[in-house]
């Protein structure tokens, strides 16, 4: 396959990780899953080995923290519960980390309550991740100069990282509407200096301490979804959209643990059906 149509696909396909837009009427969607059935080789199985070396992966941060347009880094309310349960944040007040650290909103196309890093310019005109070391430092100024011979980390090792960081260099997308049911593992950087080695792993070696996230994300994903189409369908989509946007700041603020406030929903989310019959 032509290089440039590979990276014009893998593009595609990073907009729907990015936007985990789960409606079969987004076009990016649509697009991003037909290259995926007609080319099948830039899709890995789980038992599909890569090329990555750790040691390269553990000493450069300069493909997947940073970059030269911003990025959005999803999160979603159960990845706030893993990070805070690092040692560095286990005393941090969650609504102060919300806010200071990520901006949070209902997907364009599935409703769904999500976050995103926020991220940084630099002088030299590049964005960086707001969870890396060089933003705790005490330095207040929203503008930073990269130094290059000081080494940028994330403040979190890599089971506590966002999902599509921690996943990183691989990328995935999921669709679930059964009219065009679909996802898949795919490399994401073709000029990742990890992955530019002769050492190899398989992707599900690669994802086995992550796997407990992955399946609590799509259920995540699934779930909240389906109760949104509900919603619009129950009431006018704007009171629909004000409830989801309440569901949203309890999600992601509310110090009880991610289980408790899903289960709170949902008896929520049965009360406002009663109501609507």
């Amino acid at each position: 396959m032509d290089e440039q149509k590979k990276l014009a696909i893998i593009e595609r396909l990073q907009s729907l990780v990015v936007d985990s837009t789960l409606s079969s009427t987004n076009p990016a969607a649509i697009q991003g899953i037909g290259d995926a059935i007609q080319n099948p080789e830039l899709i890995l199985d789980k038992d599909d080995s890569f090329h990555f070396d750790k040691i390269r992966c553990d000493d450069c941060s300069k493909h997947c923290c940073y970059s030269s347009e911003p990025r959005q880094i999803l999160v979603m309310p159960c990845d706030i519960d893993v990070m805070l349960a690092s040692e560095r944040f286990k005393k941090q007040d969650r609504a102060i980390f919300i806010k200071k650290y990520f901006t949070t909103y209902l997907g364009g196309q599935s409703h769904v309550p999500l976050g995103m890093v926020n991220l940084l310019p630099s002088k030299e005109g590049t964005y960086f991740c707001y969870l890396l070391d060089i933003a705790f430092n005490g330095k207040k100024e929203k503008i930073i100069t990269f130094h290059s011979k000081k080494k940028m980390k994330c403040v979190f090792e890599r089971e506590r990282r966002p999902f599509s960081c921690a996943l990183y260099p691989l990328g995935r997308f999921s669709q679930q509407e059964e009219i065009l049911k679909k996802e898949g593992t795919f490399l994401l950087s073709p000029d990742c200096d990890a992955i530019n080695s002769s050492k190899t792993i398989t992707v599900k070696e690669y994802i086995k301490p992550l796997i407990g996230r992955w399946e609590q994300r799509d259920k995540y994903m699934i779930e909240m979804a389906e109760m949104a189409r509900s919603l619009i369908l129950l009431f006018k989509e704007d009171l629909a959209s004000m409830i989801l946007d309440k569901w949203k700041d309890f999600l992601f603020l509310d110090e009880r643990h991610y289980t408790q406030k899903m289960k709170l929903i949902r008896h929520e989310m049965a009360r406002l059906v009663k109501i609507a019959k």
